[in-house]
This record gives C-alpha cells, sequence and structure tokens, in this order.
C-alpha cells in the first residue's frame, strides 16, 4: 500500500476491501481482492477540489463515498462520490462544508443554517437499527464537534440534519441485532480490545477525544447528543471503532485483549 491508511471498508456486493491513505494530501484510493490475479489496485484521485486529502470510505446503496479532509476553507466539498474507472478515482461533490442543515438538536432544532465544516473526518452508514437517522451516511467533523447526517445523500432528495456535541468524537459505531462484538483500536496501549456485548441493538458508541485529557468510550444518544462514558471501558483510550457479529476469539491466537462489558453506564 503506498502511504499510510486512513479509511477501510467492506465492499461485499464485490467482495473487495476499499481503503484510503494520506488524510492531509496526495491521497489515493485502493481496492483489495482476495483471490484476485491482482488483488491490489491503487487509484489516483481526479476532482479533489478542496485542497485536502481523503479520510474515511463508505458503501452507501452501493456508492462510494469518501471524506473531503484537510480542507483549504470551509466553502468546499466535504464528502465526494467516488467512480473507479481504469486507473483513476473520479470524484463528484456529495455536500459541502458550507451546505446548508437543518439542527438536530438543540435551541435551534427545526432551523436551518449553513454549515461552516472545518474537519470533516470519519463516516459510517446507519443501520436500520438506529433509533434515528437510519439509512443515512453520517459525517462526523471532528473539530466541529459536530455530526451531519445526510438522507439520500447526492439525489434531488438529499437532505441533511446536524448533531452537535459536547465533545469532539472520532469514531462512530452502530450496534445492530446481530451485533456481538465490539472491536477498539488503542494506540496508546498499542493493542486491539475485543469488547463483548451484550450489545442492545441501536446502542450508538463513540470515541471521545476531548480537547485535554485523554480519550474515552462513551454512549452517544442521537436525540439531545449528550456523551455518556462507559465506565466499565475506562482504562481502554480509544480511536477506532468497529462492530461485527459472532467472533471465534480462541482463532485469535491471543493477539487481541478481550473485554466483557454491557456497554452501558
Amino acid at each position: 500500500m503506498p502511504g499510510r491508511v486512513d479509511g477501510l471498508t467492506a465492499d461485499p456486493a464485490a467482495d473487495r476491501l476499499l481503503l484510503t491513505s494520506n488524510e492531509d494530501g496526495n491521497s489515493t484510493c485502493s481496492t483489495l481482492t482476495p483471490g484476485a490475479s491482482e488483488p491490489l489496485r491503487t487509484y489516483r484521485y481526479t476532482g479533489v477540489t478542496h485542497g485536502g486529502g481523503t479520510d474515511a470510505i463508505s458503501v452507501v446503496r452501493g456508492q462510494i463515498v469518501v471524506s473531503a479532509s484537510n480542507p483549504a476553507d470551509s466553502t468546499r466539498p466535504a464528502v465526494y462520490s467516488v467512480h473507479l474507472q481504469a486507473g483513476t478515482a473520479n470524484l463528484a461533490p456529495v455536500f459541502w462544508d458550507n451546505t446548508v442543515v437543518t439542527a438536530a438538536n438543540g435551541p435551534l432544532a427545526g432551523h436551518s443554517a449553513p454549515l461552516a465544516l472545518t474537519d470533516p473526518d470519519s463516516n459510517t452508514v446507519v443501520p436500520s437499527a438506529s433509533p434515528r437517522f437510519a439509512g443515512d451516511l453520517m459525517l462526523d467533523s471532528q473539530g466541529d464537534q459536530q455530526l451531519i447526517f445526510a438522507h439520500s445523500g447526492g439525489t434531488g432528495r438529499q437532505s441533511l440534519q446536524v448533531l452537535s456535541l459536547p465533545q469532539p468524537v472520532d469514531d462512530t459505531a452502530f450496534a445492530t441485532p446481530s451485533t456481538t462484538t465490539l472491536w477498539v483500536t488503542d494506540p496508546t496501549h498499542d493493542v486491539v480490545d475485543a469488547v463483548t456485548g451484550p450489545f442492545p441493538a441501536g446502542q450508538v458508541i463513540s470515541t471521545v477525544t476531548p480537547n485535554a485529557g485523554v480519550t474515552y468510550l462513551a454512549a452517544l444518544n442521537l436525540t439531545d447528543g449528550s456523551l455518556t462514558p462507559i465506565k466499565a471501558l475506562a482504562l481502554i483510550e480509544p480511536k477506532g471503532l468497529t462492530f461485527t457479529g459472532t467472533i471465534d476469539l480462541a482463532a485469535q491466537d491471543g493477539q487481541h485483549d478481550n473485554h466483557s462489558a454491557t456497554g452501558n453506564n
């Protein structure tokens, strides 16, 4: 892989992984198809107009999207759609750093105003089990303490809402009915933690990155944006998060620490 990998997701319909590298600039997009004659293919971007790089990558209803990280200013694209073709990854804006959105919480809930994003970062697709924003693309603008939810993004029916947060967050993961394990990267301790449930379907967990102090795991309330620390997991200093279904932990050869917690306070 060229550079440092920042974004990673599965593309089950194509039996491959999608990767992005170098979030601040000179970014590339790659596909990794196990068993293929050419497993790794790297694509050069065309259409990068925000002045930075690309970060998280997701697949929304068959459409590949990437976060437009490290923008030159807050008038640039925040998310691009990606079309892979003959060695190039052609980008088109889905929405912008200054797109008009509706406030989802706070005293101005229901009112519309333009964004002023400075730090588009993680993104993910909200599962159907979520109590709110199901099916939307969620973009985390970490430094702005905002989560943007795009419904029918990139279409004529696109609508956006913004959930304001009391602290910056990095990754956010959503539990589904089949969820059994939360995987957490902890770069401070150089481990990947496996946290076993139960996790109620619809539960949302975020990595909180306070301006002062260590990172921690918190339960995110999608109604009011509050973040409640998960005390049972206070020893973890998290970064990346993902939920999975049934995992045979014994097959991991001791490479991961195994914690057991309810995921609740």
